[in-house]
């Protein structure tokens, strides 16, 4: 359903492609989102489930473009860095225009997302790189900061999406179950995108 919603709102020229933002959030997984078994063959064995600083639950690795709309969303266990996710979130995104994958002009990330490895992948795909470097890197004297601060639309997405009580804690055993319910949280959000933009 959301990705029939993607594609209706890309072909009605609401989706931006000047740049796309990502940003990772921690969600604290319910006691009893714990013990599913593993019989479900499209169930990961650790059902995205995993300990970090913020404790046991769920890391979400989200994706919006310029126009606030929310494209993508994973899920990974909470101990996952934000940067091993980033091809998979960017090349998940469900765009395309036939057989060609149309990629924004530029992705804003913040210095989580710093990396060789993820700013070779942007520059094979002639993107502009907006992701901020790390204390012990050689900082980009042409680095865009007007760019780096719209990426705000992705913590604002994040936070409008965690002020949903079945989202800001996961109660859900099944990592496809929770996600969801974050996708239908994405739904809202993009209804009301539409609704203030016909408004």
């Amino acid at each position: 359903m959301l990705a029939t919603f993607y594609r209706q709102r890309d072909a009605e020229g609401l989706i931006d492609r000047e740049q796309w933002n990502i940003d990772g959030s921690n969600i604290r997984a319910h006691r009893c989102a714990t013990g599913a078994t593993n019989s479900d063959p499209l169930e990961p064995e650790d059902h995205g489930l995993g300990y970090s600083k913020g404790g046991f639950g769920t890391k979400l690795p989200v994706v919006v473009d310029g126009g606030q709309s929310p494209l993508n969303v994973i899920g990974t266990p909470g101990q996952t860095h934000e940067s091993a996710q980033f091809e998979t979130v960017l090349e998940t995104v469900p765009l395309t225009q036939g057989k060609t994958r149309r990629w924004p002009k530029s992705v804003a990330g913040d210095k989580g997302y710093s990396g060789k490895r993820n700013r070779v992948w942007l520059k094979r795909r002639r993107i502009e790189d907006v992701i901020a470097s790390k204390v012990n890197e050689t900082r980009d004297p042409n680095f865009d900061k007007d760019k780096y601060r719209r990426r705000n639309v992705v913590e604002r997405a994040i936070g409008w999406l965690k002020e949903k009580r079945r989202i800001a804690t996961r109660y859900e055993k099944k990592i496809r179950h929770f996600l969801a319910m974050v996708k239908i949280g994405i739904i809202r959000w993009l209804l009301n995108l539409d609704l203030w933009d016909s408004a």
